[in-house]
């Protein structure tokens, strides 16, 4: 995985992260991750394997989450044919019900 100056950056708002708040984390100053960013240098040997860390750990949440959405919908398709389902046997049954209480006097 190449990390790109657009990747440190999209990464970066993406987590809602200033240039100072991720510089912290890995122990940079803020100047650095804005050099990053504007891609006038990279980041150093000691930084790199901690921010791909950081990076990839991200773009894997996001896929799962993709995966975790898609089984969310199908769920949720299933969940509404089942209450359409019952709704259906709801309304029979209180119609029967109906059909009941006329038949014995009852309304």
């Amino acid at each position: 995985m190449e990390i790109t100056p657009q990747k440190i950056k999209e990464f970066r708002i993406a987590k809602q992260l200033s240039q100072k708040d991720l510089a912290m984390r890995l122990g940079q100053h803020m100047s650095c991750v804005s050099g990053w960013e504007l891609g006038k240098w990279g980041p150093t040997k000691k930084v790199l394997p901690a921010l791909t860390k950081m990076i990839v750990e991200w773009e894997t949440g996001l896929l799962k989450g993709d995966a975790e959405m898609e089984k969310l919908k199908k769920d949720l398709s299933m969940t509404r044919k089942e209450l359409k389902r019952y709704q259906v046997l709801c309304e029979k049954q209180e119609k029967m019900i109906d059909q009941l209480l006329r038949v014995n006097g009852e309304s």
